[in-house]
């Protein structure tokens, strides 16, 4: 390995600690307000956008910065999906081991700290201890679909487009909650960072998606509480559907 090489694999670790390290320590605090204890309803309501309600073989699903969401054994054990998640924390990992009475294996023929996690049903699934964007610059992987909800609104905005073009280069179909709202106080913007509508179809246009604006929902209504402790009075769900732009043709010809 000459230098130069060397120094470029320096300054990506430094890029991924400096990136994971606030999560690192949001998980250690217990300051996930981010999880919750059910499937998301976004997941329910649309996920026939993404296959899962059709008798051919289930998609493969993709579930960026996955956290300990609940939507992964969804996807793996009800929709019989094959799952991986990628999380960089591995506490993530280690406390949906324990919610779901789960077991761990690592396997060794994937990019970063991969593991198969074996459901109590006989289900199982993939999660990939590590850093998203490295993981897509190294992964042979393809998927049919992608699941992001908090993922992309998780990431500093100067990252978003690289993380939208990962999105492009894994999954055919993305279902993407995004989220809108004010500064939180003292100005801070997020996480999660704010992302409207025009900037969700601008990302999606470079990176070859087409967009389908689904639903918008008030979450004020449901936990208006948190986001009033944080400083606003307006947070909102918006859920759109990416296709890439190949496939909307493929499925126009046919």
């Amino acid at each position: 390995q000459d230098r130069r090489s060397m120094a470029t694999s320096s300054e990506d670790d430094t890029t991924t600690d400096a990136r994971l390290a606030p999560w690192s320590a949001r998980w250690a605090a217990s300051r996930i307000a981010f999880h919750i204890d059910e499937v998301h309803p976004v997941l329910r309501r649309h996920g026939a956008r993404l296959g899962l309600d059709e008798s051919t073989t289930p998609p493969r699903v993709l579930v960026p910065l996955c956290g300990k969401t609940v939507d992964l054994a969804y996807l793996a054990d009800t929709k019989k999906c094959a799952v991986v998640g990628v999380d960089g924390v591995r506490q993530a990992l280690d406390e949906f081991v324990a919610d779901h009475g789960a077991t761990l294996t690592p396997t060794a023929d994937t990019p970063g700290s991969t593991y198969k996690v074996g459901l109590p049903s006989g289900a199982s699934l993939e999660y990939v201890v590590g850093d998203f964007f490295a993981y897509g610059a190294e992964t042979k992987a393809a998927f049919d679909a992608a699941f992001d909800r908090g993922g992309l609104v998780a990431v500093d905005p100067q990252d978003r487009d690289a993380y939208v073009a990962v999105l492009s280069r894994l999954a055919t179909t993305v279902l993407l909650v995004a989220v809108e709202h004010a500064p939180f106080d003292g100005g801070k913007l997020g996480p999660p960072f704010s992302l409207e509508r025009d900037a969700v179809e601008a990302l999606a246009a470079t990176h070859g998606f087409a967009v389908t604006a689904l639903e918008r929902e008030d979450r004020m209504l449901v936990e208006g509480d948190v986001w009033r402790a944080r400083g606003v009075e307006a947070f909102v769900e918006a859920t759109y559907l990416l296709v890439r732009k190949e496939e909307t043709a493929s499925s126009s010809s046919s």
